[in-house]
C-alpha cells in the first residue's frame, strides 16, 4: 500500500489510485491523490453502460472477492438498481 501511495503521489496530476483498503484510501485522499476502490470503478463503468453491475460482482465473488453487503446496497441504490 505504501509504495502505491508513494507512486501515485509522485504522479498525482494524472493518476487514479485503485485501492480497496479503507485506511489506505483515506490516507491517499488526505494527500490529494484521487483514489477509488474496485466497487467505485465498477459503478463508474455501469454508469457508462459498459457492464452489468450484478453480473460483475457475482463474477468477482466466484474468484474470492469479498465486499460488505451494506456497500453493495449503497452502490446499487446510487446506481438506481433495485
Amino acid at each position: 500500500m505504501t509504495a502505491a501511495i508513494e507512486f501515485a503521489w509522485q504522479h498525482r496530476a494524472d493518476s487514479l489510485l485503485l485501492l480497496d483498503e479503507k485506511r489506505g484510501r483515506a490516507i491517499a485522499i488526505a494527500l490529494g491523490i484521487q483514489a477509488r476502490g474496485i466497487l467505485g470503478i465498477i459503478a463508474a463503468a455501469r454508469r457508462r453502460s459498459l457492464l452489468d453491475f450484478d453480473e460483475t460482482i457475482a463474477r468477482l465473488r466466484v474468484h474470492g472477492f469479498r465486499i460488505a453487503e451494506a456497500l453493495l446496497v449503497q452502490a446499487r441504490t446510487s446506481l438506481g438498481l433495485k
